[in-house]
Formats: C-alpha cells, sequence, structure tokens
C-alpha cells in the first residue's frame, strides 16, 4: 500500500514538472503582439501622424496596415520619422472583401529604438480605409 502510495507522488510530481517544463518552454519563444494605433476610416487627414512611443524594450522591426474595402489603392506610401530621420515605405495592400479588414505586415527600413510618428505620402488630403496601424 505504502509503495503505491510513492508511485503515485513520483508521477504526479514527474507530471507536474513536465507540464512546467512544457509551458516555459512554449513562452519563450512567444513574440510580442503588435501594438496598434487606430485611424479614422472615414478618412485618415494628411495632417495627422500616427505616433508610437519607444517601446519598453528592445526594437521596433516590423510595420503592421489594417484596411478595409474603402481603401481605394493597392498600394500606400508612407513616411517613417524617427530620431531625426525620415524613411519611405511602401507598401502593397491587397483587397479587402465584404466586411473583412485585410492585415499587411512588412519589415521598416530600419529598426527603431526611439519614439516613431508615421504619415502617408499620397496627394489626397484625405485616406479612406486605413483602419489601424501597428508596429512591433
Amino acid at each position: 500500500m505504502r509503495y503505491c502510495r510513492v508511485y503515485m507522488l513520483r508521477k504526479t510530481g514527474l507530471a507536474l514538472i513536465s507540464a512546467v517544463l512544457v509551458v516555459a518552454c512554449v513562452s519563450v519563444g512567444r513574440k510580442p503582439m503588435p501594438r496598434y494605433e487606430s485611424v479614422d476610416e472615414m478618412g485618415w487627414d494628411k495632417s495627422r501622424a500616427v505616433q508610437f512611443e519607444a517601446p519598453e524594450k528592445g526594437e521596433w522591426t516590423m510595420l503592421h496596415l489594417r484596411t478595409s474595402a474603402a481603401y481605394p489603392f493597392t498600394q500606400l506610401v508612407l513616411e517613417i520619422c524617427h530620431e531625426g530621420e525620415k524613411d519611405t515605405l511602401t507598401v502593397d495592400v491587397p483587397p479587402a472583401r465584404g466586411n473583412a479588414l485585410t492585415e499587411t505586415a512588412v519589415p521598416l527600413p530600419q529598426t527603431v529604438k526611439k519614439d516613431m510618428s508615421i504619415r502617408y505620402l499620397l496627394t489626397t488630403d484625405v485616406l479612406p480605409g486605413v483602419c489601424e496601424i501597428g508596429v512591433d
């Protein structure tokens, strides 16, 4: 009887340790979710830049763009300002279907460790269909 209790305790302990190790290994490689800023879907005003504060740890390397079917173009040209520098990024935007948003992710021209602002460089004063811009 005592042997059964010891065996069960060992088996339970081994299962618990295994579960903790699996959770630890899975969470180590997990990348943080992108940080998004909303843009007025009815129209992103050309004078409004989307601002992102410097990341707490690490750096920004990717830009995420969510658009709706109201977005009229196949590309979006963005100006990214950071640390006194300006970069231009052209994003190919696939068409959205129905009410679903289309998400596009592209690498930033260079990694950003400080505050950053993003604005579009198209000639239109108000740009419809851009819902959110994110970085990670």
